[in-house]
């Protein structure tokens, strides 16, 4: 008997990756928000924590945008408090895909440690990466005149 089970408090709950959590659960640590400033351009802005609870759900909407007629998938992580490693593999899933069928993929860093991860395990080189959303959305217009 564990220490924790003799004092009778209850032991953590762990969430195996084969089990899903509950959405309220996922819900209070991840707020996905999508927006479309343009026709063909989406944005999903992601705010809290992307980690293995969390990561699917941000899968999920991400697939769900690279199979529409959006040719442009922007990722604001500039509200995201923690980016672990299901959250990069997520996102770089999302890359092949948007490669693959002719779409682009943005990422806004924003705040340092996104930007720190994403240089530290290359992918800042192989993104395109902006530091604001403003600037991933002004390629675009810029693109136009």
């Amino acid at each position: 008997m564990s220490a924790a089970t003799a004092a009778g408090t209850a032991a953590p709950v762990r969430h195996s990756a084969s089990i899903p959590a509950p959405r309220s659960q996922v819900d209070a640590l991840l707020r996905l928000t999508l927006s479309r400033p343009a026709p063909a351009t989406a944005v999903i802005t992601v705010d809290g924590e992307l980690d293995l609870l969390t990561a699917p759900r941000l899968a999920e909407l991400l697939t769900a945008r690279l199979t529409t007629a959006v040719r442009t998938l922007v990722v604001d992580l500039s509200k995201v408090a923690f980016l672990g490693c299901a959250g990069i593999g997520v996102l770089a899933r999302a890359q092949c895909h948007a490669q693959a069928t002719g779409r682009e993929l943005r990422v806004v860093t924003g705040s340092d440690h996104v930007d720190r991860i994403l240089r530290l395990t290359g992918l800042h080189e192989d993104w395109r990466c902006y530091p604001e959303l403003i600037a991933a959305l002004a390629e675009d217009h810029s693109r136009r005149r």
